[in-house]
Formats: structure tokens, sequence, C-alpha cells
């Protein structure tokens, strides 16, 4: 159990709101270092064979204005991705 929490701890989060068109949306930035090569990092949340192994399969691209969609969960647009330095997604539930 320890070790869950442990991970938990390593994440930074802040939580806010931004304007989105005539409404407001509720933020989350969540952020963690990892202890692995930066290209190892990249390609473990950009390959759809990778992702499926820790998360959920993912249909989609990772290419800016791109679509990305969990199975059976929210989907969200893929806001910009320099690989394999930076990946910045929305992640949207509802209409």
């Amino acid at each position: 159990m320890s070790g869950i929490v442990d991970g938990i701890d390593r994440v930074h989060r802040e939580v806010g709101t931004r304007q989105a068109g005539a409404r407001w949306a509720g933020t989350v930035l969540l952020r963690r270092t990892y202890e692995a090569a930066v290209a190892e990092v990249g390609d473990a949340v950009t390959s759809p064979r990778r992702i499926a192994r820790w998360f959920l399969p993912v249909r989609g691209e990772s290419v800016a204005g791109g679509r990305c969609q969990p199975e059976g969960s929210a989907g969200g647009e893929i806001l910009g991705c320099v690989p394999p330095e930076r990946l910045r997604v929305s992640w949207l539930f509802g209409p």
C-alpha cells in the first residue's frame, strides 16, 4: 500500500479554472518526473501499444489538432505534441 501512496505523493497537482469560449471550465494539471530517458517516457505516453499496457487502449494520433479517445472513457484533443519532450492534451467530460 505504501507504494501506491508514494506514487501519489510524487505527482504535482494544480486545480483551477479557465475560460473556454463563453463558459468556464475546471482544469487539473498533473506533473510527474520519471527516472527514465525522455524518449522512453515519450514513447510510453504516445504509442498506442504501450499506453494500453498501463492505462487503456486509445484511438487517435499524437499530433497537434488530433483527437484521442481512450476506450470507455472521456476523450480529448491533442493540444501540442513535440516528441519526445512534450505532450499536451485536453481531457473532456460531457458535451
